[in-house]
């Protein structure tokens, strides 16, 4: 463990493998460190690159560790895996006390032994906190029976679709391998007769049947040819009854001939070259079972059909707006690459031409019904916000609106609950007036005085919203109230109140700075200031 993670090499479970710079397994500086920190309860693997066991059926391991306990109640454990997910444990122990440093040596016979992609893992099972460290080193994996293998090789061709040849995957028996960047593969498996698969999604996979391999032989010229599995053609979209998208296409053909390959042996051993023919899976023209298809509505699979006679889809009920459809057709081993794509627009009319006008108080709205389908309902909304619903005529009042700008929009609402989009927009700024035909301010507000300084008179103004109780007074510079010019119920308006420099007696006050406050209904107060000069 000079380095880490090695080459290859992963951990997975949780974050406790690390690097540790010491050398208490036994060996040489550094190690593989497992740590109780941070507390975890898991299974935690540190696990080794692949290894192409192929031939083999024992193994030797050798690793050095040293066990630094704390609490028990944990399992160590060596396993291996041909997948990568089914674990085959070697070697285990439940540590009560300290272990080592030891030297381990062992046989390793697990079902995993003779893979090409063999793997093995040092694991912590348990509660990371029931141990303080687990150290790993000078890991030594060979020995065992010798390989005996023979060698397969050939050429795999893509005769179209965007596949990319290094993703096929060639099968024989248990034995896998992918073929290099032009196509070429070649990979070592036990002695015996395979049925040699290429496979690759969206292609109608290759078998070449009985291919004998023999030891230290190269059994050579086993190629492959993938087509891309039929598509289905011409698909075409209709809008049926304003929103239902009706889709129909063409059958993919299923079909293609077959010739058997020639297929060349070879033992380099025997310095011989042997040619002979050998058969092909004979389904009939290798007969791919069509299953049914995929529809796909904007990349997303809608709807799925398992009769492949059905060439037909509606879908139904749609919103307003435009879709992109495919669909695919499904093999028994299976996709096929997308149809050509269909795109449909689906329009549900919008209201047309909206207006809003004051009336008073209130803001009335009015609109076009669009020409198309019976119509269910509208909704109003005011600055996108819904107000009105199951408004059934082309007008709504929107009473005791305050004053301010407002944008309104209209949607249609159709038989089966379908929404149009948005109607353009009605902008109105509203200015609404009271019964005595005054506007109504925005806000309540003591607006100020003028002139001001005065002399003789000035003029209070104040703005109400909404209709109230209010109080206008007059006090001196030292607090005390002079006049009372306003107490009483007034509508919302804009309002004014002449100051005549006189106290509530009826006597000319003295020049200088005095005050007027406002209050409205206990929920406006405001005091501002005036000079009176002489």
């Amino acid at each position: 463990f000079d380095s880490w993670l090695p080459t290859g090499w992963t951990t997975s479970g949780g974050s406790n493998w690390e690097h540790g710079s010491s050398s208490n397994a036994g060996g040489i500086a550094p190690e593989a460190k497992f740590n109780w920190a941070p507390s975890t309860i898991a299974v935690q693997r540190l696990i080794s690159m692949p290894v192409n066991t192929t031939g083999s059926a024992t193994l030797e391991l050798e690793f050095k560790h040293m066990v630094d306990n704390w609490g028990g109640g944990y399992s160590l454990r060596v396993e291996t895996t041909s997948n990568g997910s089914d674990w085959n444990t070697v070697w285990e122990i439940n540590p009560n006390g300290n272990v080592g440093p030891e030297l381990l040596q062992m046989d390793v016979t697990t079902p995993d032994v003779g893979s090409s992609t063999f793997q093995l893992a040092f694991v912590f099972d348990g509660d990371s906190w029931d141990i303080n460290y687990w150290y790993v080193d000078d890991v030594i994996l060979g020995g065992g029976q010798s390989s005996i293998v023979g060698t397969i090789t050939g050429h795999v061709n893509l005769t179209g679709g965007s596949g990319n040849v290094q993703d096929v995957i060639v099968t024989a028996g248990t034995f896998t391998t992918n073929p290099d960047a032009s196509g070429d593969y070649s990979f070592q498996v036990s002695p015996g007769i395979y049925d040699v698969v290429a496979g690759l999604d969206h292609y109608e996979p290759d078998t070449v049947t009985g291919v004998l391999v023999e030891q230290d032989i190269t059994t050579s010229d086993i190629d492959f040819t993938l087509d891309p599995l039929a598509v289905p053609t011409g698909l075409t979209g209709t809008i049926v009854d304003y929103n239902d998208v009706h889709l129909e296409w063409t059958q993919p053909a299923t079909s293609r001939s077959i010739e058997p390959p020639t297929i060349t042996i070879s033992n380099e051993k025997l310095s011989r070259t042997e040619t002979k023919q050998i058969e092909k899976a004979q389904r009939t023209d290798e007969s791919r079972d069509l299953l049914g298809y995929k529809i796909y509505r904007d990349d997303v699979m809608i709807h799925e059909i398992t009769n492949p006679a059905t060439i037909t889809y509606d879908d139904l009920a749609l919103d307003a707006g435009e879709y992109d459809y495919h669909v695919t057709a499904i093999y028994d081993f299976g996709e096929s690459y997308p149809s050509n794509v269909e795109t449909i627009e689906v329009i549900l009319q919008a209201p047309q031409n909206p207006q809003a006008v004051t009336q008073g108080q209130d803001i009335l709205v009015t609109w076009d019904a669009p020409a198309s389908r019976d119509l269910s309902h509208y909704k109003v909304y005011q600055d996108l916000v819904l107000i009105a619903n199951n408004v059934t005529g082309t007008s709504y009042l929107h009473e005791s609106v305050p004053a301010g700008n407002y944008t309104y929009n209209i949607k249609a609402v159709y038989d089966g609950g379908y929404e149009s989009a948005m109607s353009p927009d009605a902008v109105i700024e509203h200015e609404p007036v009271n019964a005595d035909g005054l506007l109504i301010p925005i806000k309540t507000e003591l607006c100020g005085n003028y002139p001001n300084p005065f002399n003789p008179t000035t003029n209070i103004n104040f703005a109400l919203s909404e209709a109230g109780k209010v109080t206008i007074e007059v006090y001196n510079i030292k607090g005390e109230r002079v006049v009372t010019l306003q107490n009483g119920y007034l509508e919302a308006a804009y309002h004014t109140v002449v100051w005549n420099g006189k106290d509530n007696s009826g006597n000319n006050v003295s020049s200088g700075i005095y005050f007027y406050k406002m209050r409205s209904d206990g929920r406006y107060t405001s005091t501002r200031k005036m000079i009176l000069l002489k």
